[in-house]
């Protein structure tokens, strides 16, 4: 009896704890730790801007997440759907500007976070609407397209590849105004001719155009380039003369490809020293601007070969010249420089050399170290004599002194025996040294003032 009841007791304790137990289990139930994005959804009912519903993909391993929307849909107010792990919230909500990529955080049930990051792509536009978003951004063009027909292979002034894309476009003198942002989706393009337009601004997105070699801008209405033109690393060959561009930018220099670079007939007052990164430079077109000085760090363009800063406004040439050791022509015409620096003298390679109309009044005798001078230009200035030494230029074709304040010239010149033509006018000559008249004999054309007479 007694151990009956004792058995009573001990299930009656058993039960007891056992009832205890599942009591504290059902206070501290186990909380779900699902936090997964499970879908993302640009619905059109929610976004005026679409027409039908986008879905996007979800990378669940990298958390990332990728949705693209047409061409034209403005991403900076849309409203996504989302749906995510049972018990999990996430945040933020409503509407999201998906100009840069958007993080959403997704909370599970126990609290813990995962982030996911939302990239918004534009769809880009095909070539042939990029063709035509050009053709009616010009109301007013000469271009002959039929735009109706889908092979833009058949239509004028366009080159495209084996696989379609627009590689080149010929837009001379097509009466174009303005270059709408679409161009930047003809990204296989190589060459782009805009001469003779009626442009007056480039958008950014030209500097998107990552395979362009060859851009040429000849005469528009361009006042300014802008900052993106340095995105175009593969460029070889620019353009940009007869505009109104009065600065360029300093990105520029990071056209460290670019062999020629034509910049002529603007309203520039200065170069930015950056242009001394773009080392390949061969060709440099400066003229007829409105440049005060030459910045120090052209010295740093080995590989220039012609030089030309022209009709404009130019003191002095810095010393730097001197590494230009490839330099075979160089222009500086119609300036305000008064002395010829002893770099210049050290230009081995120059055949070229044109000083003409500035406010020269002495030309060192180590111009004789230029002995690969086939022309010389030095009229218009206000020399008063020339040194001997110029009789050692055997190379010389064409030596001109006309418009100075000459009264002798040494017989030297008499040695040149190359010379096909000597300009010797409007001076203050009498006479000339009879080796010099000697010269006519030869073949050369000497143009002086009629009365001066042969010694």
């Amino acid at each position: 009896m007694l151990k009956h009841i004792n058995f009573i007791l001990v299930s009656v304790i058993l039960s007891g704890l056992f009832l205890n137990s599942c009591s504290k289990k059902d206070n501290n139930p186990i909380l779900s730790n699902e936090k997964e994005i499970v879908s993302f959804v640009f619905k059109s009912q929610n976004n005026e801007a679409l027409n039908s519903d986008i879905a996007a993909q979800i990378n669940q391993e990298d958390k990332t997440i990728t949705i693209t929307v047409p061409y034209g849909t403005n991403i900076t107010a849309l409203v996504p759907t989302l749906e995510v792990s049972e018990y999990a919230t996430f945040s933020p909500e409503g509407i999201m500007d998906f100009t840069n990529p958007v993080t959403y955080t997704v909370t599970s049930q126990n609290q813990t976070t995962a982030d996911y990051n939302v990239i918004v792509e534009i769809e880009p536009l095909s070539q042939r609407e990029v063709l035509i978003a050009i053709f009616n951004a010009n109301q007013s063009n000469y271009l002959d397209w039929n735009i109706t027909n889908d092979d833009i292979s058949t239509w004028s002034r366009v080159v495209v590849d084996d696989e379609g894309y627009v590689i080149e476009l010929d837009f001379y003198n097509v009466n174009l105004e303005t270059i709408p942002t679409e161009i930047k989706h003809l990204t296989h393009l190589s060459k782009l001719n805009l001469n003779d337009n009626n442009i007056q601004t480039l958008p950014a997105e030209i500097g998107s155009l990552g395979n362009l070699t060859n851009l040429s801008l000849y005469d528009n209405n361009i006042n300014t380039l802008p900052i993106e033109i340095g995105n175009l690393i593969n460029l070889i060959n620019l353009n940009i003369s007869r505009n109104a561009i009065q600065t360029l930018p300093e990105s520029i220099g990071d056209l460290t490809k670019l062999k020629i670079l034509g910049a002529g007939l603007n309203e520039l007052e200065s170069l930015p020293e950056e242009i001394g990164n773009m080392t390949a430079l061969e060709e440099l077109q400066v003229f007829n601007n409105l440049l005060t000085e030459i910045p120090e760090s052209i010295g740093n363009l080995s590989n220039l070969i012609d030089l030309n800063l022209g009709r404009n406004q130019i003191t002095d040439i810095p010393n730097s010249i001197k590494h230009l050791s490839k330099l075979t022509k160089l222009s500086l015409p119609s300036n305000q420089i008064q002395n010829i620096p002893e770099e210049v003298f050290m230009l081995s390679e120059l055949t070229f050399l044109h000083l003409f109309s500035n406010q020269l009044t002495v030309i060192s005798s180590e111009i004789e170290n230029l002995n690969k001078l086939e022309f010389l230009y030095l009229g218009g200035n206000q020399l008063s004599e020339v040194p001997e030494q110029i009789g050692n230029l055997s190379n010389l074709k064409g030596l001109y002194f006309q418009d100075n304040q000459l009264e002798s010239v040494p017989f030297q010149i008499g040695n040149l025996t190359r010379l096909e033509q000597l300009f010797l006018q409007d001076n203050l000559l009498t006479t000339i040294p009879q080796e010099i008249c000697d010269l006519e004999n030869a073949g050369t054309v000497i143009t002086k003032d009629s009365a001066v007479t042969c010694e």
